[in-house]
């Protein structure tokens, strides 16, 4: 490490944040924001206010990735799962501006969104809420989540470091059935799956890596590779379901 990183890592660890903001906004101009200063929720209510995953239609867009030409095949793979296996509630952790999970609220399915961003999450019950169809603010890293056969899990994980993807694991076993999906960097193993990363707006697929549950750190029991949508930009969304020993095996 240079002297220099060195003192400047120093300072990050003694400055009141108020000092650090008040500098970086002088230096690099009034809309700077230091994702690895902030809170998870901070952190996620900025890129939502800020429209730093885009700006779609509606007061809040959770970015391209959930538009519906990229959504259609993981709709139609988890409702047959829904079908198959006679699911009857479904928490979705990182529910978002409730695009994709508005196709996953089936009339005879209770579906309960789950996120980090209470504006979100008050429209989303404003705009949307029903008596099938409801949502919370939790932090899913830290909160005791609700009950359900079916917990969804899209694009999320990539936006945390391993630590909290740990721990967001550990809560998520009292789910019958967990479906994870993630972009990786590309087609087949990684060489480098699971490089460590802040929770922020950017993902490990970003720098050849990705998301693997069955790796370590993580080495869960991936028991099926529900589907796997290769993306326009030669990455790859990969869904894997995992059992948590009180549902019947697939």
């Amino acid at each position: 490490m240079s002297k220099m990183r060195a003192i400047k890592q120093g300072l990050r660890r003694v400055l009141p944040l108020w000092v650090l903001d008040r500098y970086r906004r002088i230096a690099h101009g009034g809309t700077w924001f230091d994702y690895q200063d902030r809170s998870r929720q901070e952190v996620f209510t900025y890129i939502y206010k800020r429209g730093v995953w885009g700006r779609g239609g509606a007061k809040f867009y959770s970015g391209p990735g959930s538009d519906e030409e990229v959504t259609a095949p993981y709709v139609a793979a988890v409702r047959r799962f829904i079908e198959m296996h006679g699911i009857k509630s479904v928490i979705d952790l990182g529910c978002g501006d409730f695009r994709v999970g508005s196709q996953l609220a089936l009339p005879h399915v209770s579906y309960h969104g789950i996120d980090i961003v209470a504006e979100v999450i008050d429209h989303n019950e404003r705009t949307y809420g029903s008596p099938t169809v409801r949502f919370s603010c939790l932090d899913a890293v830290s909160s005791d989540l609700p009950s359900g056969d079916l917990c969804l899990v899209r694009e999320v994980f990539q936006h945390l470091s391993n630590e909290e993807i740990g721990e967001v694991l550990v809560r998520c076993r009292k789910f019958p059935f967990l479906i994870v999906t993630e972009k990786v960097a590309g087609p087949g193993p990684l060489g480098a799956p699971n490089v460590d990363i802040m929770h922020g707006p950017f993902t490990r697929a970003d720098t050849g890596s990705g998301v693997v549950l069955d790796a370590p750190p993580f080495s869960e029991r991936v028991v099926a590779t529900l589907l796997e949508s290769p993306q326009a930009d030669g990455k790859v969304l990969r869904s894997v379901v995992i059992e948590n020993g009180n549902a019947p095996s697939l």
